[in-house]
């Protein structure tokens, strides 16, 4: 069985990338690389996984929710607007959860 997992992804101050799946809290890992730390999350999703079932724990509901904020700060560089279509949109194309409307 093949599941989809939402997963961020962010450099921290060493130069890692740092990945984290919001659905499963606390489950996160981390690559020298963006693409080691992919191959790391996955794998850390699947213990995550293995070890809710084992516990006969389950699934958190996804609730994915996309919402836009302005921030200001003390000059135009903290100044930010927000893309009502990111490139990264097509990822979520399809999904819904209850109580979330999607807006095109």
């Amino acid at each position: 069985m093949q599941k989809q997992f939402f997963v961020t992804i962010e450099q921290d101050e060493d130069g890692f990338f740092v990945a984290s799946c919001p659905l499963l809290k606390g489950c996160n890992s981390q690559g020298r690389t963006e693409e080691e730390a992919i191959a790391n999350i996955k794998e850390a999703i699947r213990g995550f996984l293995v070890s809710m079932e084992k516990h006969g724990e389950p699934l958190p509901e996804f609730a994915l929710r996309q919402v836009a904020v302005e921030v200001h700060g003390a000059g135009p560089q903290f100044m930010t607007s927000f893309d009502p279509n990111p490139p990264h949109r097509s990822m979520f194309r399809g999904l819904t959860s209850p109580g979330v409307t999607r807006r095109a």
